[in-house]
């Protein structure tokens, strides 16, 4: 299948999920109690299609665990798709408390405007917006390509920065210059919490490292693939390679690497 008949196979699967599956899993959410999830065809895109009432608790509890949220916490979702952590994240009462602000920043148009009309009206302290960026997959008529994209944030203007599978899909200059974003987002006492999918030899990389859902057959040293025909579909990263693309944008490791079905890594300034 060539580039032009995958995009247009996702716009053809996205139009399937809205036409038919939606009104199915209408039905399911009600059958399950949770009739306030978004329709299928947004969770579907964010890698939580039956499973997106149980992440966004479960990354609550881990960003208390390690300390990541506080009063007053102003915190930057990158690649926040249709709500996974802010749906969650903005009935806590605790977060609620604290006075948390949030910021959800996603390529999918769709997705922002489900956030900003199922969310921030019961929650004002949480808001979303549309980053219009070049994707095979998520927006093929994108407007900027990620590698020259600059947030439209002040310096230092949060104290978390969430990444969950956006690295993953980024190759080296798009990676890098988001690691130059984020340090000059990141306030000197906040952190980053990004996943990655990292490897340490060629074989790890082609066996998926033994942890990772994804085998990158397609290996160019200090990256894999999935497919070179379509390469942000899955991109690893050499760690050793990668470290330096992390010390060069001036981070630090808070904590060390904890190694998962997607890796991940604490940065500080």
């Amino acid at each position: 299948m060539n580039l032009l008949q995958r995009e247009r196979s996702f716009v053809t699967f996205r139009a399937f999920h809205e036409l038919v599956t939606d009104r199915l899993d209408r039905v399911y959410q009600v059958l399950t109690g949770h009739p306030d999830l978004p329709p299928y065809s947004l969770r579907c895109l964010s890698g939580s299609k039956t499973g997106f009432h149980a992440v966004g608790p479960w990354f609550l509890q881990e960003f208390q665990r390690l300390g990541l949220l506080r009063k007053d916490c102003r915190v930057l979702d990158v690649g926040c798709g249709c709500g996974r952590l802010s749906h969650v994240f903005a009935n806590s009462a605790t977060l609620r408390d604290w006075n948390v602000r949030y910021v959800g920043m996603d390529i999918d148009g769709k997705s922002v405007i489900w956030c900003q009309k199922n969310i921030t009206p019961h929650n004002p302290n949480f808001t979303f917006y549309h980053a219009d960026l070049w994707s095979k997959s998520y927006n093929p008529n994108g407007k900027q390509t990620a590698k020259e994209f600059r947030f439209p944030h002040e310096d230092q203007s949060f104290d978390l920065i969430v990444l969950t599978s956006i690295f993953t899909h980024l190759l080296e200059e798009d990676l890098q210059q988001y690691l130059r974003e984020l340090f000059r987002l990141l306030h000197p006492e906040g952190a980053v919490y990004a996943s990655f999918f990292i490897y340490r030899s060629r074989q790890e990389a082609l066996e998926g490292a033994g942890r990772h859902p994804v085998k990158f057959l397609c290996y160019h040293g200090n990256f894999a693939t999935a497919s070179d025909a379509y390469p942000e579909k899955a991109v690893a990263y050499q760690e050793s390679f990668l470290m330096e693309l992390v010390r060069a944008a001036g981070f630090r490791l808070r904590v060390p690497t904890m190694y998962g079905t997607q890796d991940i890594l604490l940065l500080a300034k």
